[in-house]
């Protein structure tokens, strides 16, 4: 059982090295959480969709958002 779990752990990381965000290019090793579109091709990390929403925070209070 202890071997599907580490194939298992294995298999996840080498998946998630392999994805990456579509807007910064980091790979899923490297973030938190990635969000796919309706492919691997399209996806989105954690730290961009903080950032999109602090931009669209900003946009709706009419000031530029925190560089």
């Amino acid at each position: 059982m202890a071997e599907e779990t580490t194939e298992s752990a294995l298999r996840r990381e080498i998946y998630l090295h392999q994805l990456k965000c579509s807007f910064c290019g980091k790979p899923g090793t490297e973030v938190e959480t990635v969000v796919c579109g309706p492919s691997t091709d399209v996806a989105i990390c954690n730290e961009c969709v903080d950032l999109c929403r602090e931009i669209m925070d900003a946009e709706r209070q009419g000031s530029s958002p925190a560089a």
